[in-house]
């Protein structure tokens, strides 16, 4: 029998001195083709990232912007970052104005994200460069979730590459999203929201078209939404409002119930997995500053389309291609692109005034009162732009058919796709270079990483007095104190100052990146008392101080610190047994109170703060930092009392800081970490996760069970979910068109007028809150007049208001009155009699307009007619209306 046959010796690993060559490992073997096929497959994701890190170079190697509130959010994402070193996501700082809820009421994702970099480098990173790379890594996130959103349009990634272009390089203008906002003013989470809700969409869309929709493939878009609802709050109306759109989009004619499980299962886990914020931010609304700005009306955003502009500084190339996408993607499209297309028009709607009217929003919710609706421009520009890229993607597409199905001798056929391809490559490059030339026009790429731009010296001068002031608050022994910063109100180039010195602060003048109400501008002597600055820092010395340093142009002047945590209104002593209030420890005792004394904390009011007396808990109010100006409970902020306020600035009169009615003993200050909303928030974050979980690692029982939901939802039961929704909407409409019927403005809406001549029902922003009224158009020669027949009010004196909206304040001339005339009803000859005649003045708030009717008290009813009229020009956009119950 022969040997088996056997393998042939392998050969000895060559040696240098028999010239062999070492052998590669083989992993090494596969790197380059590895690397080609990435190349092959990710080119226009990486070309995206690399253009849109050329644009913000050199953010990408950690070199934080320094242009108007990034210094802002990273001294805010700094405090996040002390919260969370104290094991907290969340909490009490006195970092900014008399204390307020870091973590609580301004999304979160963004200070989170740099605060977990930071973690990741152990310390090593300082906070500005972390805070450089995640915002580099949010823009070019926005360029990659173009080009995910685009797979769902069935034309592939060519229209989220062009879209994704088109955003880049869009200049934008203050709230309309692009470069300007984005970058420039630093407001970069929520075109990173809205860009991850229009993402979760068209995950979605890819996996109802499937045969089967796997239960771990709905994990990914869940989370795009939660992610999102954390970036910015207006992901919420966005979130819901698109999930209405394409239900229906996707739905209707089709497999309602499995787009219905998938869609709701995705929003509700996503809104969900977000709840540990959302709802205790929502629950606290009420202490969330009002910022509520209506936008252009509908007339004027058409004329604009016809011009060929979405948006500001939009090329008509672009705006045109835009109108051609929308167009072809509802009669054409698929079912994503139809409803891509039907939801980008209904966003940019949203941002006009009369949408906003007309649908009556704040009837569904109250809080549709306090947005800025120039905002719903950014939710709907990455559907404009994916319109945009839609064009020569079509064009495109086809020329490849008739490429692809072309026959030997069938010339026609090659020349229209040739023809095509020209088409699609002069539209492509004529949407980039008309945007390229806009965007270099307005500076989309300028950079900045110097505070003040040009002068390298003011940054060198920030940092030697931060290394004193670090200094000075580390030998500070157990003493408090604040610095105060004063620049240009809008300067925000100290922002930052607590990240390097570690010292509270006190900015004068206004403050973003935070909604919290109690926000003071001012430096009176009291203000800066209260809030015990000892430095105060800027070009300027301040009155009651005297220079002690100077670095460059920057001067320190230092002032006596005379007032404690708290402090005793009327009679009585207080003696400050512990004062931490950063974590959450404040104890003091009074001694010798009298009757009507009252204790005053030197801490802003908000829901969370407890005030014990001896251990028991006591009702506190909020009372201003300045004055004898009423003071408001927290039932009176909740109801809505003092939602309004003066202007853009938050005055010290208004009320803000803590107060109780003292009685000898001691009082203590304790912060509340679990209220109910934060019971039930961690609660569903809990859920949510074993939701995912469940989808993720038992995707065969999750599919059963989804499959079984499907099976429920049959026509009958889908039918009374859609009567449900529809029943409970026009209930609220309902609720809110009576809650408005018995205001002169209600009169007009339903007819019940006489006449009327230049009114008409609008909004009008007064005081910072949107709201009905009776809008006049008027000019000299046109005076306006409405006459409201038949009233007959339950006392002598009729409850009215005219206002001049917040921003044609500055527009505003004088000459101009509103006059009130009144006769008993019936009488249609009777003389008319007139009951008031107030000039119109240019100042902000509701100008009184009540009228007495004392005069009519033998009449059961009383006509009233109200005119507008003035000298020359025309009226600003005004309003008003009566109560006539």
């Amino acid at each position: 029998m022969s040997a088996p046959p056997t393998a042939p010796p392998e050969d000895p690993a060559p040696t240098p001195d028999r010239g062999g060559e070492p052998r590669r490992a083989p992993w090494l073997r596969t790197v380059p083709r590895r690397a080609a096929d990435l190349l092959a497959r990710q080119w226009p994701a990486l070309l995206l990232c690399a253009f849109a890190c050329w644009l913000i170079w050199p953010g990408p190697i950690g070199r934080m912007p320094l242009s108007q509130d990034h210094t802002v959010h990273v001294a805010r994402a700094w405090m996040v970052g002390e919260e969370l070193r104290s094991g907290h996501l969340s909490g009490w700082s006195s970092y900014w104005y008399f204390g307020f809820p870091v973590g609580e009421l301004y999304p979160v994702l963004g200070d989170l994200f740099v605060g977990l970099l930071r973690a990741l480098s152990f310390g090593t990173l300082p906070w500005p460069q972390c805070y450089a790379f995640v915002f580099s890594a949010a823009y070019v996130l926005q360029g990659i979730a173009m080009l995910r959103i685009s797979r769902a349009t069935g034309l592939g990634r060519a229209p989220g590459f062009i879209g994704a272009v088109l955003l880049y390089l869009d200049p934008g203008v203050l709230r309309e999203g692009g470069w300007a906002y984005t970058v420039h003013f630093g407001v970069w989470m929520q075109p990173v929201a809205c860009v991850f809700i229009w993402w979760a969409f068209a995950e979605l869309a890819l996996l109802v078209r499937a045969d089967d929709v796997k239960p771990r493939a709905l994990v990914g878009p869940a989370v795009l939404v939660a992610l999102a609802m954390l970036a910015h709050p207006i992901a919420l109306p966005m979130a819901a409002l698109g999930t209405l759109v394409m239900l229906v989009a996707q739905g209707v004619r089709a497999n309602m119930p499995r787009v219905l499980v998938s869609f709701g299962l995705v929003t509700g886990v996503g809104a969900a997995m977000a709840a540990w914020w959302v709802l205790p931010m929502m629950t606290h609304s009420a202490w969330i500053a009002n910022l509520g700005t209506l936008y252009s009306d509908m007339d004027t955003m058409l004329r604009r389309v016809w011009s060929g502009s979405w948006a500001k500084f939009m090329p008509a190339s672009v705006g045109y291609a835009i109108l051609v996408g929308l167009l072809w993607g509802v009669l054409r499209g698929n079912r994503f692109v139809r409803g891509l297309a039907v939801l980008a028009v209904v966003l940019w709607l949203m941002s006009t005034s009369d949408f906003f009217f007309r649908f009556r929003l704040d009837w569904l919710s109250e809080n549709f009162r306090y947005l800025q609706y120039q905002r719903f421009i950014i939710c709907a520009k990455p559907g404009l732009y994916l319109a945009a890229g839609l064009v020569p993607a079509v064009l495109g597409h086809a020329a490849w058919g008739l490429w692809r199905d072309r026959v030997p001798g069938d010339r026609g056929r090659v020349a229209l796709a040739v023809g095509l391809t020209v088409a699609a490559a002069l539209v492509t490059g004529s949407m980039l270079a008309s945007a390229g030339d806009v965007a270099l026009e307005n500076g989309v790429g300028d950079y900045r990483t110097m505070r003040v731009q040009g002068d390298r010296r003011t940054d060198r001068d920030f940092a030697e007095f931060n290394a004193w002031a670090k200094k000075r608050w580390a030998d500070r022994g157990g003493d408090y104190w604040r610095i105060a910063y004063k620049a240009r109100r809008h300067s925000h180039i100290y922002a930052d100052a607590p990240v390097f010195n570690g010292a509270p602060s006190y900015k004068i003048g206004y403050m973003p990146g935070e909604v919290f109400v109690h926000r003071p501008e001012s430096e009176q002597a009291e203000v800066l008392d209260r809030l015990r600055v000892k430095y105060f820092v800027g070009a300027s010395g301040v009155k009651d101080g005297k220079v002690i340093k100077r670095f460059g142009k920057i001067k320190v002047s230092e002032r006596e610190v005379t007032e404690q945590i708290a402090r005793v209104v009327g009679q009585g002593e207080l003696e400050v047994l512990v004062d931490d209030v950063d974590h959450e420890r404040v104890a003091v005792r009074v001694r010798g109170a009298a009757p009507g004394t009252r204790l005053e904390f030197n801490v802003a009011g908000f829901p969370r703060w407890q005030v014990l007396h001896d251990g028991v808990p006591v009702d506190w109010v909020e009372v201003p930092a300045v004055g004898n100006g009423p003071s408001a409970s927290p039932e009176e902020r909740r109801a809505g009392e003092f939602r309004t306020g003066k202007g853009n600035t938050t005055p010290p009169t208004d009320p803000m800081l803590l107060g109780v009615d003292a009685e000898d003993g001691v009082y203590e200050l304790r912060w509340r970490r679990w209220m109910v909303a934060d019971v039930i928030g961690a609660c569903a974050f809990a859920a949510a996760l074993g939701i995912a979980a469940a989808l993720a690692f038992a995707p065969r029982r999750a599919a059963a069970v989804l499959a079984r939901i499907e099976g429920w939802l049959r026509p009958w039961v889908l039918a009374t979910l859609a009567a449900m929704f529809v029943v409970a909407a026009l209930a609220r409409y309902g609720s809110g068109f009576v809650a408005e019927r018995h205001l002169a403005s209600g009169h007009l809406r339903e007819g019940r007028v006489a006449s009327a001549h230049g009114v008409s029902n609008g909004p009008i922003k007064v005081d910072r809150v949107i709201g009905p009224a009776i809008l006049v158009e008027a000019s000299a020669d046109d005076p306006a007049t409405v006459a409201l027949p038949g009233v007959s009010p339950a006392t002598s004196e009729i409850p009215g208001w005219f206002a001049i909206d917040d921003h044609a304040l500055k527009d505003a001339t004088s000459g101009w009155e509103i006059v009130v005339d009144g006769r008993p009803s019936g009488d249609g000859d009777g003389e008319w009699q007139e009951l008031r005649r107030v000039p119109i003045r240019s100042r902000s708030g509701k100008q009184d307009l009540a009228l007495d009717i004392d005069r009519f008290a033998d009449a059961a009813r009383v006509d009233l007619r109200v005119s507008v009229r003035g000298r020359t020009g025309k009226t600003p956009r005004l309003g008003f209306d009566f109560d006539l119950r």
